[in-house]
């Protein structure tokens, strides 16, 4: 019985760190989109009162024409390439993997210590949880999950009560 406990535990642990890889490759991605959305609504209304004051200054019409041009046609390219829904998607996955990271790591830390049965059922619940968060099959491209993984590596996602054994009465071991 120690062998299936001990896969299990492996199991919540690699799944924990799937998750953690997915969330934070989705954050950086997220982090991305926003900006690139703000580009869009700040550059559409820049052309489209340079366009204005250009064709009402009458300096330079072409000018005027190509800037309230394109503060027409940046929101529609916004609209069609579906930004705002892709941003909320991905938030909301972003969130879901978060907290299944913290889920699998709570049921490897904690949740294996309870009885075999209890246990089982608990990482089965989270598999499912898993398994519906990947349905979607969201995904960012690959430099997006390099950058995860170097943001990782490099301890970004640790926690200081991580980094040293502690006991139960809330201290350090040596």
């Amino acid at each position: 019985m120690n062998d299936v406990r001990d896969a299990l535990v492996t199991e919540c642990i690699r799944q924990a760190e799937n998750s953690r890889d997915t969330y934070a490759s989705f954050y950086i991605r997220l982090r991305d989109l926003r900006t690139i959305r703000a580009a869009m609504w700040i550059g559409s209304a820049v052309a489209g009162t340079v366009g204005a004051w250009q064709m009402v200054a009458q300096s330079i019409p072409s000018l005027g024409v190509v800037c309230v041009f394109l503060g027409t046609v940046i929101p529609l390219i916004s609209r069609a390439g579906r930004l705002d829904n892709t941003i909320l998607a991905l938030a909301k996955a972003a969130v879901e993997f978060n907290n299944l990271h913290d889920a699998f790591r709570r049921a490897a830390k904690i949740g294996s210590l309870k009885p075999f049965e209890e246990f089982e059922a608990e990482a089965r619940a989270l598999f499912k949880r898993m398994a519906q968060a990947r349905s979607p099959a969201t995904t960012v491209p690959e430099r997006y999950f390099k950058k995860a993984r170097k943001k990782v590596e490099a301890g970004h996602y640790m926690h200081d009560v991580d980094l040293a054994p502690h006991t139960a009465d809330g201290g350090t071991r040596a």
